[in-house]
């Protein structure tokens, strides 16, 4: 009984001694500190970002057209000219004549047009294709027509016209006055439409919306370069929208291409475009103390900001700005997503968050962070 009471002394004693050497060596001792896992540096909400309306800004015309016969388009128009040839020399007139690489595959030939105002028939009058002759005679007062096949025509072709010379009439000159000289290829049977995007318009792409009243035998189908967007027997009036995920648009030429197997009258067909306007552009400060620029600026710590999307109104890139340049781009997704930061975005004391893009977002809780 006495040696279990010896023992307790004993370990009483032990205890004793040792928070005795503690408490002696504790001005000696360095403190442990536990840093937290991130430090907050600022949070707060924001609301729409990016284009919040759209506008019909432009109208391309396309007329009164049939589909599913052949079509042409004028390739190059000229209002009058004179062609002279005497002893002295020659007025004659050359020009290049391209084909649009779009029409390439359903070309069937040229037609070329011309109308001779006045002549006095001294000598043929010439036409040249490509180095080939086409037309030679002695032309009238008259309208005439040249067809080119198929086989003769490539994409960029020269076309000289030139008359030949008085023969014996020697102190004379050959005289052709001609007008309306038109050139046209032939192509079919779908009708091919084009219009021009420039960079501006792409980052404010609405929507493209093709409006027409169509009747007649057979489906009538309507592609975007190269999607199909419609195909229906019409019957009335008809819109034929297309956003910027739903066909490719490309800067400068885009094409729409009707198309039937039966014959299709169109009337009053139009394009609108429409653009993004009323854009927002979300802006807010934050502080940065002297001690938490120091963990940036040394790497100890790294920097992001977290933003939440609640609603996707519009898909595009987010831009995320300070005041030093871009801090980083992308296209989210509906909750948190983020962007990485170091030092060389921000600056001692109060600094700037920019939030823009060009689509349309919702964007509720915003933190800035150091992890």
């Amino acid at each position: 009984m006495r040696k279990g009471y010896d023992d307790f002394i004993l370990l009483l004693v032990i205890v004793f001694v040792i928070l005795l050497i503690l408490f002696l060596l504790t001005p000696w001792l360095s403190p442990i500190v536990t840093e937290p896992d991130e430090v907050q540096l600022a949070n707060f909400t924001i609301g729409d970002v990016g284009f919040v309306s759209e506008t019909a800004t432009r109208q391309e015309n396309i007329g009164n057209i049939f589909v599913g016969e052949t079509q042409f388009e004028n390739l190059k128009n000229i209002y009058k000219t004179s062609i002279v040839t005497g002893m002295f020399g020659d007025d004659s007139d050359s020009y290049t004549i391209n084909v649009p690489e779009y029409l390439t595959d359903t070309i069937r030939g040229i037609k070329i047009t011309f109308t001779v105002k006045e002549t006095n028939q001294y000598g043929d009058l010439n036409f040249i294709w490509n180095g080939k002759e086409i037309f030679s005679q002695r032309a009238s007062v008259n309208q005439h027509t040249i067809n080119i096949e198929k086989d003769m025509i490539v994409t960029s072709n020269s076309l000289e016209i030139k008359a030949d010379g008085p023969g014996a009439l020697f102190w004379a000159n050959t005289v052709y006055e001609l007008r309306d000289v038109s050139v046209d290829v032939d192509y079919g049977p779908s009708r091919i439409v084009t219009f021009d995007l420039q960079q501006s318009e792409l980052d404010a792409w609405s929507k493209g919306s093709i409006t027409f009243f169509a009747t007649g035998s057979g489906d009538l189908t309507v592609k975007v370069n190269g999607v199909q967007l419609f195909r229906d027997d019409p019957l009335g009036h008809y819109a034929v929208d297309f956003a910027l995920g739903d066909v490719p648009l490309y800067l400068g030429r885009n094409i729409i291409s009707f198309s039937s197997a039966g014959l299709i009258n169109m009337q009053n067909a139009k394009l609108d475009i429409y653009l993004l306007s009323d854009k927002v552009v979300r802006t807010r400060f934050f502080d940065l103390s002297e001690e938490h620029y120091n963990l940036l600026e040394s790497g100890q710590r790294t920097g992001e900001v977290r933003y939440y999307v609640t609603d996707i109104y519009m898909d595009g890139a987010i831009m995320l700005e300070s005041e030093t340049g871009l801090i980083g781009s992308g296209h989210p997704s509906t909750g948190w997503n983020s962007f990485d930061f170091d030092s060389t975005y921000f600056a001692l004391g109060r600094n700037m968050l920019k939030f823009s893009g060009n689509g349309h977002w919702e964007i509720t809780d915003v933190e800035v962070v150091l992890v």
